[in-house]
Parts: structure tokens; sequence; C-alpha cells
């Protein structure tokens, strides 16, 4: 079964420290996490107590400061309880699926769409649920992962056509869904 102390710190080197970028709709952001979509965030209390005794941070800058980290790990381990992380049989698909779902509000549905086309029966909804969950763990693992992973691009393509300023951010989401290779660890036990 997939782990959620692999699948972190892939998700957390991908998310940086504090960034305020213009451009960017989820505004000012600390290790991912948006203001503008999560702002009862209990992080923003520490970083706005850091920021009145430092100033504003510089671009991509982590403030250490106690406590900060464990908020941030509290988080994504929310992120990763909604997709059902600990129950995916498959690391690699749980780390992509992990990865894209703390970027869109849309990944699961994406994948609930990409099962569709393999032959599932869902209704896709955009719930991670047991049906979803059955049927990530049925599906070809590999195959699977492909899929997804073609459909998160396609699908960073489209916000780009629907809004051109998004454009800027392009390249970085597919340098980043790029990042994820197929590959299964394999686990053996230690010899006597």
């Amino acid at each position: 079964m997939a782990n959620f102390h692999v699948a972190y710190p892939i998700v957390h080197a991908n998310e940086g420290g504090y960034v305020n970028i213009s451009s960017d709709k989820g505004g000012e952001t600390y290790g991912g996490i948006s203001r503008v979509w999560h702002p009862q965030w209990p992080g923003w209390v520490l970083i706005d107590a850091w920021k009145a005794i430092h100033g504003v941070p510089k671009r991509y800058k982590y403030i250490e400061m106690p406590g900060l980290v464990e908020e941030v790990v509290a988080f994504y381990r929310v992120r990763w309880d909604d997709i059902m992380g600990d129950k995916l049989r498959s690391q690699a698909v749980a780390n992509q699926l992990y990865d894209f779902a703390t970027g869109t509000g849309k990944a699961v549905k994406i994948a609930q769409n990409v099962l569709v086309e393999m032959g599932f029966k869902l209704t896709p909804d955009n719930a991670f649920g047991p049906k979803t969950l059955a049927a990530v763990n049925a599906a070809d693992s590999a195959e699977f992962f492909t899929r997804l992973k073609a459909a998160r691009i396609a699908y960073y393509h489209y916000l780009v056509q629907q809004d051109a300023t998004q454009q800027v951010h392009l390249t970085g989401w597919l340098v980043r869904a790029n990042r994820f290779l197929y590959e299964e660890k394999k686990t053996s036990l230690p010899s006597r």
C-alpha cells in the first residue's frame, strides 16, 4: 500500500516556500497553500507574525519558525486522506495523483474520467470514494499512471487555452508533471 511519508516529500519539494506572484490566481502562497483558496489555514497566523518582524519574504523564501512545518504537513495529510492514499495499491500512482490533487480541485474528476475511458463503471463526480478507490486499485497501475499523466498535461494546456494569462505557469506545470515516472519499488526481506 502507498505511504504518505514517501509521497509527502515529493509534493513538498514541488511546492516550495513563500511566494506572492501577481499572475498566480492563488495569490500569496506558502508551501503551495494559497491564501486565496485556504484563508483559514492556521499557518497564515504564523506567517503574518513572521512578516510583522522580518517584512515580506523574498520569492521562494522558506520561513523557519516553530509550528509552521507541522501546519504544512497537517494540511497535506488531509489532501492525502482525501484521495484515500493509505489504501492505494501503487505508490507511483499515489504519488502522481496526490501531487496533482494538491494543485487542482479537478484532479479526482480527471482521474475518474481516465478510469471510465479504461472501461470502469464510474460516475465522475470529483469525490474520491470507495468505488473510485476500487477502480484505481483494480486498474493496471502502469496504464492508469500513464493515462493520468497525459490527462494532467492536457488539463494544464486547457487551462492556458481558457485563460492566456496562465501561460506564464505552463512550463512549470509541465516540468512538475513530467517529474513523475512510473516505477514501483520492490521491497525484499533482508537476507540472514
